[in-house]
């Protein structure tokens, strides 16, 4: 009889588990969608000086995550400068979540919605130094193609800076 109910509780359990991690599949396959190498060209606030970036995104631990890497080419005798960011779905929580690290040593956490509509992620943060906000949208209308932009404003809402893109795919991710 015990073993009838250990077996029963161990059941239930792999059956509820299951149910949960096919739900965040689904919301992890969102995600997808920066998997793959790409070109970004973008600009900075100004809108007058274009820069370009390699990056390379692929699932890790588990494919749980999606790990970003990005090179931003410098000007002529400057050096690259490097971004790492890190994304998953947090069933828990209900909600996308993204950390990014970069070679300056500045590091953010945000939090995201995808709208299926607009097929939209949106990212928020908030610095809590200087109580800044930070949105991060990536709008994927095209197969191979992210327009993206990184909004920073006050709290009274004065924008403080304004990053915006597009990454093009260059080679399917493995």
């Amino acid at each position: 009889m015990k073993t009838r109910i250990a077996v029963s509780v161990v059941a239930s359990a792999w059956i509820a588990l299951a149910g949960v991690v096919g739900a965040q599949d689904a919301e992890l396959n969102v995600l997808r969608k920066y998997v793959g190498k790409w070109e970004a060209t973008f600009t900075v606030q100004d809108g007058e000086n274009e820069m370009k970036a390699d990056v390379v995104a692929r699932w890790v631990l588990g494919k749980r995550y999606v790990q970003q890497t990005s090179t931003v080419a410098g000007k002529p005798g400057d050096e690259a400068f490097g971004i790492m960011t890190l994304m998953t779905y947090d069933s828990d929580a209900g909600s996308y979540r993204r950390w990014t690290f970069t070679s300056a040593g500045k590091a953010s956490e945000e939090t995201g919605t995808w709208d299926a509509e607009t097929k939209t992620l949106t990212w928020t943060g908030e610095d809590p130094k200087n109580g800044n906000t930070t949105t991060v949208s990536a709008t994927f209308k095209e197969k191979d193609e992210e327009h993206w932009s990184i909004v920073t404003e006050t709290s009274a809402g004065k924008m403080v800076s304004l990053i915006a893109g597009v990454n093009r795919r260059v080679k399917k991710a493995e």
